[in-house]
């Protein structure tokens, strides 16, 4: 009696294929349903995970070490890097005092979405 390389592989690696698919009677259906685990439901109120979420995101903030730049940039490419953010942060904020005085009905995320689109299209061109 010859070893089939086919059926060992699925039986080594845990891929055994049932030969009656399909056929299971309601009776095993049930019992298949009835043996998995059910997750424990616990109500907890909205006021308490709201205030765990915040405290998370406070503690959480509170923990970011800074950097020390001089560990990897001269002091002359930190002011150059530095120069280089300030004319970003002004260049969009003038972008986006635009789009608020033309757009002040917009929510919030499209005035910063076609704010970006206009700074991409005005400086990266």
């Amino acid at each position: 009696m010859a070893i089939d390389p086919l059926k060992f592989n699925y039986i080594r690696y845990g891929h055994l294929e049932h030969e009656n698919k399909g056929e299971e009677t309601a009776a095993e259906q049930q019992q298949a349903q009835s043996t998995t685990p059910q997750p424990e439901k616990t109500e907890i109120p909205s006021d308490k995970v709201l205030e765990f979420m915040a405290q998370a995101s406070y503690n959480s903030a509170q923990t970011v070490n800074p950097l020390d730049v001089s560990k990897y940039v001269s002091p002359e490419q930190a002011e150059r890097i530095a120069g280089c953010v300030r004319d970003f942060q002004k260049s969009v904020g003038k972008t986006m005092e635009a789009v608020d005085s033309e757009f002040p009905n917009l929510d919030d995320s499209a005035k910063m979405a076609l704010a970006v689109e206009l700074f991409n299209a005005t400086n990266l061109s």
